[in-house]
């Protein structure tokens, strides 16, 4: 979407990590039983294809949205939340 499409209250609440962190995310999400219902097509049959799914939507800002809170349940501290 374009920048001029967005809502301006919205907080851009994209997190950067490094691919290491990603994947180790990745790896942990997907083996919540509550996000499973996110695993799409091949994502289904394993773990790793899920954690594969999981590590690429974290690179796009409004999939990565979804897994804020089971990014922060596996001990991801948003870094822009106060401590």
């Amino acid at each position: 979407a374009d920048k001029a499409d967005r809502d301006p209250n919205t907080l851009d609440l994209f997190v950067t990590m490094t691919d290491k962190q990603r994947f180790a995310f990745a790896n942990k999400i997907s083996r919540l039983p509550e996000a499973s219902y996110l695993a799409k097509g091949q994502a289904n049959t394993s773990y790793d294809a899920f954690a594969e799914q999981i590590a690429k939507d974290l690179l796009n800002n409004d999939k990565q949205k979804v897994y804020l809170p089971f990014l922060e349940k596996v001990g991801f501290k948003n870094l822009l939340d106060p401590v």
